[in-house]
């Protein structure tokens, strides 16, 4: 394992760096709905990954090539950029995938005057040439996207 310089803020970015790919393993643990971080590692098979996760935490190490090999095969999913420095999404499919319908929440309507105070006046949707006027008594139909 490489030392740390001497430099104390390239050693202190280093470590704050390490430390915060450690909480960003433990968001795509929560994320992914598994369990703990040990129990993940329990799942890959490897002891020694306890105590390189452990030095991770404080900063005392990175991850191993071998880890991160593990991981993709644990979830392929799992952005190994994101995971690494923080860019980009959580989860390769997050910038990929399409919105399907099981995505989307069933419609609501709601009556246009419930939208403003100013009841009489025409609402619009700015900067689209396309997008209709509406107005007091319109009812509007809407979906939103399941979180």
């Amino acid at each position: 394992m490489a030392r740390l310089p001497n430099n104390p803020k390239i050693r202190k970015e280093i470590i704050e760096g390490r430390k915060a790919q450690a909480k960003r393993l433990e968001q795509f643990v929560a994320h992914s709905g598994k369990g703990s971080v040990h129990n993940m590692i329990n799942s890959l098979g490897q002891n020694s990954y306890y105590d390189m996760y452990r030095k991770m935490v404080t900063g005392n190490r990175n991850f191993s090539p071998d880890f991160l090999k593990d991981l993709t095969k644990y979830d392929p999913k799992l952005n190994m950029e994101w995971l690494l420095t923080g860019e980009g999404y959580m989860m390769v499919s997050d910038q990929t995938s399409a919105i399907t319908q099981k995505d989307i929440a069933p419609p609501k309507q709601i009556a246009a005057d419930a939208t403003s105070g100013n009841y009489g006046n025409e609402y619009s949707m700015p900067d689209n040439s396309m997008a209709p006027n509406i107005i007091k008594g319109d009812i509007l139909t809407y979906s939103t996207l399941n979180a």
